[in-house]
């Protein structure tokens, strides 16, 4: 008789499948949301350097502008000759010309490989960035949108360039791949 209870009384150690169920479920959602939180940071990152590319080249134009009053951008190769004559940074050194079309270059280190485009358009310029990611147009076009001077005439146009069928674009004109065009006043 005492050893039935004893036997009863014992005490299993260890895990239980209920126990480890629940701690690999618990393992499961943190990892979900730490790959959520981890690619919205690094869609906002990149929202940021397209921001920062639009602004830095406005202010190279600018910049070049003000040290040149005489003169006016030169209808090709703008974007070359603003990092020649040092009013882009390094980070635009690595530039390709694009066949076809002499303002038409490709950014070495883009973060989506897109092409840039810088060309005069009377008293104003425009820079168009393509090969953009949607989720990136979308936080991009806004923050861009509150810097221009819209009583002046700037403007941004976001359109879809790498289009499926059935795809459903943003109402400011972002897709899956987009391209960007902002119209400043020199």
């Amino acid at each position: 008789m005492k050893k039935i209870l004893l036997k009863i009384r014992k005490k299993n150690y260890g895990i239980g499948l209920l126990e480890l169920m629940l701690a690999i479920s618990v393992i499961a959602v943190m990892i979900v949301i730490s790959v959520k939180y981890y690619t919205s940071a690094n869609t906002e990152q990149e929202a940021t350097s397209l921001v920062d590319s639009y602004s830095t080249i406005k202010s190279a134009v600018e910049n070049y502008l003000a040290d040149n009053p005489n003169s006016s951008l030169p209808s090709s190769n703008v974007l070359q000759m603003l990092v020649q004559n040092g009013y882009l940074p390094g980070l635009f050194g690595g530039i390709s010309q694009t066949s076809g079309n002499a303002n038409k270059v490709t950014i070495n280190n883009n973060p989506w490989g897109g092409t840039i485009t810088v060309m005069p358009k009377g008293s104003m310029f425009t820079v168009q960035q393509t090969g953009i990611p949607g989720a990136v147009c979308n936080m991009a076009y806004g923050q861009i949108k509150s810097t221009l001077n819209t009583t002046l005439g700037e403007t941004i146009v976001a359109t879809s360039t790498g289009s499926t069928q059935g795809e459903k674009k943003a109402a400011n004109g972002c897709g899956a791949v987009s391209t960007i065009t902002v119209t400043y006043v020199q």
